[in-house]
């Protein structure tokens, strides 16, 4: 009699052949010779997304750059040094907003009701 078949066995695979590696991770993409200061480095695509609209709004030229990992992905944004120090006090303010944010405490979800919350039929009852 044939042995069954163990496909996701958390204790090992039922494939004898081992899992395929990793692709490598390949070069970065090349940054424009015009951004020559690095401003930030961040694992945090939310923070990043709002110093560039504040870039946009902001009017000052930048470039962004990243690792190309799917998770965890990791972004640099460049900036030009003429506009360095305007740009370094944009995303320090942004940095600590989300900071102040993150701190507040978050509310501790409600426990949920034992009773069944629904329309009243005690006058239809004959």
């Amino acid at each position: 009699m044939p042995d069954p078949i163990n496909y996701w066995n958390p204790k090992g695979r039922s494939d004898p052949r081992p899992a395929l590696p990793a692709a490598p991770a390949g070069p970065m993409k090349a940054v424009p010779v015009e951004f020559d200061a690095p401003l930030t480095r961040t694992t945090e695509l939310a923070a990043a997304q709002a110093i560039m609209r504040a870039f946009e709004k902001a009017q000052i030229p930048f470039h962004e750059g990243d690792d190309g990992k799917i998770a965890d992905r990791e972004i640099v944004l460049y900036v030009r040094s003429a506009d360095q120090t305007r740009a370094a006090t944009i995303a320090a303010e942004i940095f600590a907003r989300r900071k102040k944010i993150k701190s507040f405490p978050r509310p501790k979800p409600s426990p949920p009701t034992t009773t069944i919350q629904g329309p009243d039929f005690s006058s239809f009852l004959l």
